[in-house]
């Protein structure tokens, strides 16, 4: 029956579980420093019930920890990817060009690569596997924030309509907020609720008061006064990305609140609620509110002062309006 494919092939990072092994410094274990993503568990569930011929393909250079991985990845009380995966040469995890992995996965099967289906999270460019894996004439299924019940059905709908050699690319809705690029590790202090005053020289906040505020993190560090923090009982933690959240990406949201000139306040005000002392605060100081952590970063080119950028509206809570 060619309306359902002979061959599905996931990627791992990113499409199956989160965060990518990558961004970890040690070697991770499902359910601590790795989450399978639901829908993408419910789908391998899918797979194993209705008997699929299931394969993996992942450029990661953490292939022992990814392989370590399969093993840890329960899809039911008697099936790991692994097993689901079967054959050893179903398991394709090594760095290069993905078109690599699918050319070893068919000289495995004889399936020909219009019988497979692919998911993947990287559309094109220099890591573009779904664009790389489609010449071979396989059908690409993009799956930017992890595989889901929706992408699942749409590839398997575009299979059955003889959708062979393309990507099938889902849109996904897109909301413009106001955006700052901070320093670390002031980004994270302000994310992670510790730091509720944000001190600038201009009052760059005002135009915005009342708004929501995307935070990008920057990849410049900002010096910071220890001594001033063992003071206030700042955590160490609090100074630090969650696993997972990248530099150069757009990593949560606050609200804004008024901005008024620093002399307002306290000196002990502004340590307390800037986390710098009085004299190195800027002139204005801007009240900051609900910060929120996104489950994962969204890749952006930082800008100076506020500026306006798109995230995935499914980031943020249903209550955000946009520009």
């Amino acid at each position: 029956d060619n309306m359902i494919p002979k061959l599905f092939v996931f990627d791992l990072d990113a499409t199956i579980w989160m965060p990518e092994l990558y961004t970890l410094r040690r070697a991770p274990k499902i359910g601590k420093e790795i989450h399978i993503i639901p829908e993408a568990l419910t789908v391998l569930q899918e797979c194993e019930r209705e008997g699929f011929k299931v394969a993996v393909a992942s450029r990661t250079n953490k292939g022992a920890w990814a392989r370590q991985l399969l093993k840890q990845v329960k899809i039911s009380e008697t099936t790991t990817l692994e097993s689901l995966c079967g054959d050893p040469d179903m398991i394709q995890i090594f760095p290069a060009d993905k078109q690599e992995h699918l050319k070893n996965l068919q000289q495995a099967t004889n399936i020909p690569y219009s019988e497979c289906i692919f998911f993947d999270d990287a559309l094109s460019g220099r890591y573009g596997n779904c664009e790389r894996v489609a010449k071979l004439g396989c059908l690409s299924i993009h799956t930017p924030d992890g595989l889901t019940i929706e992408r699942w059905r749409t590839g398997l709908d575009a299979f059955a309509n003889g959708k062979r050699g393309i990507v099938i690319q889902v849109q996904i809705p897109q909301i413009t907020l106001p955006c700052i690029s901070m320093a670390m590790p002031f980004a994270a202090l302000l994310l992670n609720g510790e730091k509720s005053l944000e001190s600038r020289n201009a009052p760059i906040f005002k135009d915005i008061a009342k708004q929501q505020c995307l935070i990008r993190v920057g990849h410049k560090d900002w010096k910071y006064d220890q001594k001033l923090f063992d003071k206030l009982n700042i955590p160490k933690k609090a100074l630090e990305l969650p696993r997972g959240i990248r530099r150069g990406d757009i990593v949560g949201i606050c609200y804004v609140g008024e901005t008024m000139p620093k002399t307002q306040l306290s000196d002990d005000d502004i340590e307390r609620q800037v986390l710098v002392s009085f004299q190195a605060s800027g002139k204005f100081v801007t009240h900051i509110s609900n910060p929120k952590w996104f489950s994962k970063g969204h890749k952006s080119p930082g800008k100076p002062g506020i500026y306006f950028a798109q995230v995935p509206t499914h980031l943020l809570s249903p209550h955000v309006s946009s520009r």
